[in-house]
């Protein structure tokens, strides 16, 4: 079978149209490329690229992306190249899946209620790769220290780098039957490259009670706003709305929590008039251990029963929470 040369004055514009083991040089781009035909069965573009020359830190541009509740992909992202085990690959148009519950010998592919997991790229044959969840038991993850892998951010087992398994993100399984999420409330899939950070936001769908006991609780944990952070960020939250105290003279307090009832710091009092409802706001920032999280609305009552305003008091302001992933 003949060669073929393509010369093309668009730079970074794969061949098409590639039988399977034809060749081809794409002579415009920087470096110029040499692509291969496969079967569709191999990579949906009909073309993998073989060679492209050393990489430069423009051409890695990736970032892993919430699907559907079953798939995550892998796709080009300001760069389109991704660098594992020290190859440079060219990331397919459609991306790289990672489909749960599929069967594939030799890697993980269920997350399981509430499971908490890495996700890398790896690389099961030379020159063939795939997605796999990488359990958070017993597993970490850091810069390879093997020459010619120097600097990638790989899965360490054991204490050991995996070199074969590129780290890509991490994810959280709902709590039943443990498939993909990513909502406005929970936040359960993070890109570890091109990554800009995650928001939540939650509010009450009902006025919620708190008992006259003086002990902090969460007002109800519909609105909490849960999130994956990685080492090194902080978690921003603020919450707003109104609450009315059954009793003449005493007061409804309000604050945020992190991962239980522990209020923070900048706790509101509502000195209130029986019957009568107040607005507050209160927000706090904590920085939190790489992992899962979330920030909840607590409330506390001085003496009669307090309430949250939900759904039937939108007149007054509807308890909501908002939070955010910083850095430094």
């Amino acid at each position: 079978m003949a060669m073929q040369i393509r010369r093309t004055r668009t730079a970074d514009n794969p061949p098409t149209g590639l039988l399977p083991g034809q060749l081809s040089v794409e002579m415009r781009s920087t470096p110029p490329r040499l692509w291969c035909g496969v079967d569709g069965d191999i990579d949906p573009s009909g073309r993998i690229e073989l060679g492209g020359g050393g990489a430069s830190a423009d051409m890695i541009g990736w970032e892993l992306v919430f699907v559907d509740q079953a798939t995550i992909t892998l796709r080009r992202r300001n760069g389109g190249h991704i660098k594992p085990n020290g190859k440079l690959l060219l990331i397919p148009e459609t991306g790289w899946q990672l489909i749960l519950n599929t069967n594939r010998p030799g890697e993980i592919t269920q997350l399981g209620p509430n499971g908490m997991s890495y996700v890398s790229l790896n690389e099961t044959v030379v020159g063939f790769v795939s997605l796999m969840l990488s359990p958070l038991a017993g597993a970490s993850h850091g810069p390879s220290p093997t020459p010619g892998n120097e600097g990638t951010e790989v899965i360490f087992v054991g204490g050991q780098p995996a070199n074969n398994q590129t780290l890509v993100g991490m994810v959280r399984g709902n709590a039943n039957p443990g498939w993909f999420v990513d909502t406005e409330r929970q936040r359960f899939v993070r890109s570890w490259f091109n990554d800009r950070g995650v928001s939540a936001f939650a509010n009450l769908t009902a006025d919620r009670v708190l008992p006259q006991n003086g002990v902090w609780l969460e007002v109800h944990t519909e609105i909490r706003n849960e999130l994956l952070l990685w080492e090194g960020e902080k978690l921003w939250a603020q919450a707003a709305g109104t609450s009315v105290q059954g009793g003449s003279g005493q007061a409804n307090y309000s604050a945020i929590g992190f991962d239980g009832v522990t209020p923070e710091p900048n706790v509101i009092a509502d000195y209130i008039a029986t019957n009568q409802y107040m607005g507050f706001a209160a927000q706090a920032l904590r920085a939190l251990a790489e992992g899962y999280h979330y920030a909840t609305l607590l409330g506390r009552t001085s003496g009669g029963a307090g309430t949250w305003g939900g759904t039937t008091q939108t007149v007054y302001g509807r308890c909501a929470l908002q939070s955010q992933t910083r850095r430094g």
